[in-house]
């Protein structure tokens, strides 16, 4: 008899081998035990989340009835009715009776088995934030068990905005804290405690937590809990301040001062929110805290989820990933958008309009998204966020959309008799890694190291008819060919030294004017004067440099991205992002010349007249005319008025305008401007913002003060038609935003400015205005007549060369990749985040307007990702496409993957292409040659 119960053991015990085996060949092809048939439903057999009379029938301890919700959770693997990988027979689980109890099997060999795979990412990592004993803050408390690990006093920040934290110990205390309260888990002040038992290093298990912490077993935490994820290291730590702790008259200058953007010291584990269990969602939802930046009033909205927001945004996150679960981070954004208006009206602090509370569900996008979005200069309107991670206050810890890797398994061999009679049973369990992840997703990590010389080389285009120089055409060794696509948010001049390590994103390149006097590029005849891309400094790159010559405030361009986030010094007067400056209050170029005019510029001409033209990226504000009509203006300016976008005035005076936002005539001081040049209402054109528009103006000072017009302006843009348009709908590239504006500006003063004059006439805030590029001033001959003609074509060739690179073979090849330096690993899948213009999205600026304005030219745009080998160029054959989440399943030691971008327009050399398709970070899914790791046995 003893022999015969050691066999039976023996065969229970090689069968859960078997399970275990079984359930880590499943892993190792990166499938995902969370979806479908895989999923284990514990005793909910039918899988309707709820516990039927049959079902409740077969638990040993009767923890539920049935009509209640099933325990799916905490359901140990020896009771399940459906296991993971369930064996099916039919349109149910197979079943079979053990001891007159109906159970589950996942396998079967002269036996059964029945696994429990648990993916550790859908939980809460215990170990999060420090584990060393290091006391980085000289509190005399080791950082591994220092719950407020502060950052450094900073003397120039107002009182109150020192000790922002550092690390994840502070925001995982208070998730913790928040798990702890929720009915399932019943653990008052979890996190304070988890925190100040934790042991140098983590814990090892969750029963370790439990018994340092006094928890009953029967009580278990391991649903919730993990002491073992996956740590994304190219996450940022926020550094935004509590509102309430800073008066509003100094929030600007926090704004302006606030530390740069690094990335987190140590990462945070990610949260798979296509798995987690309600409790977990519920503590990551709650408490969330950001402050959402809107002019014109430059005063922040505070957005706080409370604890009944937090469950009703849950509840919309579960039934959304039950109908579908997320597939990647555009999903997950549109899902956000979803919940406005509506569900998240309550999370607005005050009565300020924020963009439909669009700052609501960008608080939700800021936390989770691992993408930093950073909307601090001006991104195109496709990437704009109203709050990103650096105005987070309170945080808990980015998402994931799929598994990480690390997973439990626990698995149950049986031996039944032909009764179902149970004679013999084994258990066992481990800790796998299954695989692992590679991510892309900063501009660092794009590069990979490349030097300037060698960016091109990675930015390509093959052959292409589209008319474009594409960016850095006017500067290093590459023939003027100029790049396709760029990567972002740091200027080409700059790499890959300063190469920003807390973001980026790949995109086609802006276009840049070329030098030269082409004839597809701009009339025949055209004087040009003066040419500015804005690539590293302030000096002209063609054209009279001599007659205008930067203005104070420094000569260079701050092409060092960990200044450009928040300008740190007036010796660096502006930064470049992307491929222009970007031109803040206090913060602006300035061109001034006695000799202009009168215009030596003219090549001898005797008469004074001139073209200026350039690129503009308005900021996205709104303000309230006087007629009660709320409408789009550029940014906010002192005393209430708006936006100047660039000046054109009187040398000897403060002010001067060349487009203007404002209605009225009663700002600043009218006998130096006019305020009518471009009238923006909110009834002639809706929300400009965020994306490129087309200014050019001309100038003709020989005509007499005070009898003809002596300003001409034509703007153009993706408009909308006023309400006296037919048809009154959005249209592709109308003259809507052409509205030909004049005015007698000179008087009877010779002498003007180009630019800003003086740092004086602007208030403290620095708040992105907006982005230029392309400045050119041209002569387009000796009579104002025949320049006014020239310039109105040479704007409408301009406005149809477009933004951005317009060719169908635009590609970035990334680096070659290696997941093991020097041995094979096997890559699994691939997953990325892209953004198309045919997208819509909630970050509008028109309150009239519940989605982003569609470029209908656009709405065939693509993103195209190839799987190359190591040794792979543009010419060679890629391995594979790949599509999202797609098996790849190839050992490679080396490889390389390419991106290629598609606008499709219908008509490439007459379409212009005000937006580009985004490329936002890519993931590989790798694993060992010889399979999963097993981190930790459980016999």
């Amino acid at each position: 008899k003893a022999s015969q119960q050691r066999l039976q053991a023996t065969r229970a015990l090689l069968l859960a081998r078997s399970g275990m085996e079984d359930a880590l060949a499943r892993l190792s092809c990166g499938q995902d035990p969370s979806l479908g048939r895989s999923a284990y439903g514990g005793e909910d057999w039918d899988g309707d989340g709820q516990l039927s009379s049959g079902e409740a029938a077969q638990e040993i301890f009767q923890r539920t009835g049935a009509g209640t919700p099933a325990d799916v959770l905490t359901c140990p693997v020896r009771q399940a009715m459906r296991p993971s990988f369930s064996v099916w027979t039919g349109p149910a689980p197979a079943t079979n009776p053990v001891e007159g109890r109906l159970r589950g099997h996942s396998g079967s060999l002269d036996g059964l088995y029945a696994l429990k795979i648990e993916d550790e990412s859908a939980k809460i990592d215990v170990n999060g934030g420090f584990l060393d004993d290091t006391d980085r803050d000289g509190d005399g408390i080791p950082d591994f068990r220092d719950v407020d690990v502060t950052a450094p006093a900073d003397p120039a920040l107002p009182a109150g905005a020192d000790g922002i934290g550092r690390g994840w110990n502070r925001q995982l205390v208070r998730v913790l804290d928040v798990l702890g309260g929720q009915p399932e888990i019943g653990v008052p002040g979890l996190g304070s405690q988890a925190i100040l038992k934790r042991p140098v290093g983590g814990y090892r298990s969750i029963g370790q937590l439990q018994q340092a912490l006094g928890i009953p077993f029967s009580k278990d935490l391991s649903p919730y809990l993990t002491v073992s994820s996956w740590v994304d290291a190219g996450v940022v730590h926020p550094n935004g301040y509590p509102a309430e702790s800073i008066p509003v008259q100094a929030m600007s200058e926090v704004k302006k001062r606030r530390l740069p953007l690094a990335l987190e010291e140590g990462g945070r584990a990610p949260v798979n929110l296509n798995a987690a269990p309600r409790p977990v969602l519920a503590a990551l939802v709650q408490g969330l805290r950001g402050n959402s930046w809107f002019a014109p009033l430059n005063t922040p909205h505070p957005y706080e989820i409370s604890p009944a927001l937090a469950s009703r945004i849950v509840d919309a996150l579960l039934a959304r990933r039950a109908a579908a679960p997320f597939v990647c981070w555009e999903d997950f954004s549109e899902w956000c958008d979803s919940l406005v208006p509506g569900m998240i009206n309550g999370m607005i602090a005050d009565e300020l309009i924020d963009g439909c509370d669009s700052g609501g569900a960008a608080l939700l996008k800021a936390n989770f998204d691992p993408n930093t979005h950073l909307n601090k200069q001006l991104p195109d309107e496709l990437m704009h966020y109203w709050l990103d991670k650096s105005d987070l206050n309170v945080w808990s810890t980015e998402g994931s959309l799929v598994p990480t890797g690390v997973f439990t398994v626990s698995c149950v061999g049986r031996v039944l008799g032909p009764d179902g009679r149970l004679l013999a049973e084994r258990s066992l369990g481990n800790r796998v890694e299954a695989f692992s992840f590679l991510r892309q997703t900063s501009q660092k990590d794009f590069l990979g190291g490349r030097t300037p010389d060698a960016t091109p080389d990675s930015c390509l285009s093959l052959s292409s008819g589209a008319r474009t120089a594409g960016a850095g055409a006017s500067w290093g060794n590459w023939g003027g060919r100029g790049l396709a696509v760029m990567t972002y948010p740091c200027p080409p001049m700059a790499l890959p030294a300063k190469a920003a390590d807390f973001d980026g994103a790949i995109a086609l390149a802006t276009v840049e004017m070329p030098p030269l006097d082409p004839p597809d590029s701009r009339p025949a005849g055209a004087g040009l004067k003066f040419l500015h891309h804005f690539d590293d400094g302030w000096d002209g790159d063609a054209g009279v440099t001599d007659l205008l010559s930067p203005g104070p405030g420094g000569a260079l361009l701050s092409s060092d991205p960990a200044q450009s986030v928040w300008p740190a010094s007036p010796l660096e007067p502006n930064t470049l992002y992307p491929d222009g400056f970007h031109a803040q209050r206090q913060r602006s170029p300035a061109y001034s010349t006695a000799n202009f005019p009168p215009m030596t510029l003219t090549s001898g001409f005797p008469t004074n007249h001139a073209v200026i033209s350039y690129w503009v990226k308005p900021s996205c504000a709104t303000f309230t005319a006087g007629d009660g009509t709320v409408g789009p203006h550029l940014t906010c300016v002192c005393f209430g008025a708006e936006t100047q976008v660039l000046m054109i005035g009187r040398q000897a005076q403060v002010y001067g305008i060349l487009m203007e936002s404002h209605q009225g005539a009663d700002s600043f001081n009218t006998g130096y401007e006019r305020q009518e040049t471009v009238r923006f209402d909110g009834d002639r054109v809706r929300e400009p913002g965020l994306r490129w528009l087309l200014m050019t103006l001309h100038l003709d000072t020989d005509e007499p003060c005070g009898a003809g017009y002596d300003l001409h302006c034509d703007l153009r843009g993706l408009g909308v038609p006023g309400p006296d348009a037919v048809p009154a709908t959005p249209a592709a590239y109308q003259s809507q935003y052409s509205l030909p504006g004049s005015e007698d500006l000179f008087g009877s003063v010779p002498a003007f400015v180009l630019g800003y004059q003086r740092v004086g006439m602007y208030d403290g805030d620095a708040i992105p205005n907006q982005i230029l590029d392309e400045l050119a001033i041209c002569d387009f001959g000796d009579t104002g007549s025949w320049a006014l003609a020239k310039s109105t074509a040479w704007a409408a060739v301009r406005y149809q060369d477009g933004r951005y690179y317009k060719g169908d073979d635009g590609a970035f090849l990334s680096t070659v990749l290696a997941p093991v330096a020097g041995r094979p690993a096997r890559l699994l899948c691939a997953r990325w985040t892209q953004y198309l213009p045919r997208e819509t999205r909630q970050e509008v600026l028109d309150q009239s307007i519940t989605t982003r304005r569609i470029d209908p030219t656009l709405d065939r745009a693509a993103v195209a990702v190839d799987l190359l080998n190591a040794a792979g160029t543009l010419t060679s054959l890629p391995l594979r496409t790949l599509g999202q989440g797609a098996a790849v399943d190839l050992p490679l030691s080396g490889f390389r993957y390419r991106v290629r971008f598609k606008l499709n327009l219908p008509d490439p050399l007459n379409d212009p292409a005000l937006e580009t398709p985004w490329f936002d970070d890519i993931t590989f899914a790798w694993q060992g040659m010889s399979g999963p790791r097993i981190l930790r046995w459980d016999p």
